[in-house]
């Protein structure tokens, strides 16, 4: 078993990531965010709207580029031989400069963008160290990870408007949303029978439904009401799927992975609907 994972580990390409869960983190917000930035210079018709489409078309590269050097970063500094560890190390020589010329671009038009160094870099920053140290799957590397990629939601709206409390409170939603869906992968996969990770995860969702009621209550609106009811249902399947691995049940990581996608999109929908709420 071992050298048939370490001959899989060996197929990966450095070029394109094969986390599967991490894709929807990774383009979820960014699309969601694009979406709605379309959406306000179509209706707004601004006289710069071709540059800020264009403006948003660099941050969007640099946000996937960016990613792609990092997860090359990771592969790596795990390779410990010479000629994989060659290999590993050509993507950053294409993506890096690409993130860089992009963000460079964008910043250049809109230096007020440079502000989003001071949030993302201390979550990047600790993405890096946590994968210096070889535990690129750790907790805390997911919880940087997770809350840096709902950051790309103000990130790309500050294109049109200052981040106000409403987008942050999306943006806070979407993080909340996305690291639950961490601890509870983790507690069905890598921690699974860990009695301890479960209750953590459980405590984790209960905190985070209690955080959309208080939302609800003070901004109340249609989908903020309905954001409990999102957080719920991750709160449910964080109870009941480990509970069903106990008892004997099995579950393949592509049931996992699919029983969240319905839980995702919802969480995106709402997300859309209420930044476009804000921004129309």
């Amino acid at each position: 078993m071992a050298k048939r994972n370490s001959a899989r580990s060996h197929k990966v390409s450095p070029w394109v990531p094969n986390q599967h869960g991490a894709w929807s983190m990774l383009v979820g917000p960014a699309l969601v965010a694009s979406i709605a930035l379309i959406v306000f210079a179509a209706v707004g018709h601004p006289s710069d709207a071709v540059l800020r489409l264009v403006c948003l078309v660099c941050i969007v590269v640099a946000w996937l580029t960016g990613y792609f050097t990092f997860f090359a970063f990771g592969l790596w500094v795990k390779a410990r031989n010479p000629a994989r560890r060659h290999a590993y190390g050509q993507p950053l020589k294409v993506y890096g400069p690409i993130c860089a010329a992009t963000c460079t671009f964008a910043v250049i038009f809109y230096p007020h963008l440079l502000f989003w160094a001071l949030p993302f870099a201390p979550l990047i920053g600790l993405a890096v160290y946590e994968t210096l140290k070889g535990r690129s799957r750790s907790v805390l590397s997911g919880f940087s990870t997770t809350f840096a990629s709902s950051l790309i939601i103000p990130a790309i709206l500050h294109i049109v408007t200052r981040p106000s409390a409403r987008i942050l409170a999306v943006t806070a939603f979407v993080g909340l949303y996305h690291f639950s869906t961490t601890m509870y992968v983790k507690s069905v996969v890598r921690e699974k029978g860990n009695d301890r990770f479960w209750v953590a995860s459980i405590a984790y969702h209960a905190a985070c439904l209690v955080a959309c009621v208080v939302g609800a209550v003070l901004w109340p609106a249609a989908y903020t009401i309905l954001s409990p009811v999102v957080m719920a249902a991750a709160l449910a399947r964080a109870v009941v799927i480990p509970r069903k691995q106990r008892q004997g049940q099995k579950f393949t990581a592509k049931q996992i992975g699919m029983m969240e996608v319905p839980i995702t999109v919802a969480a995106y929908a709402l997300s859309l609907w209420a930044l476009l709420s804000i921004l129309l």
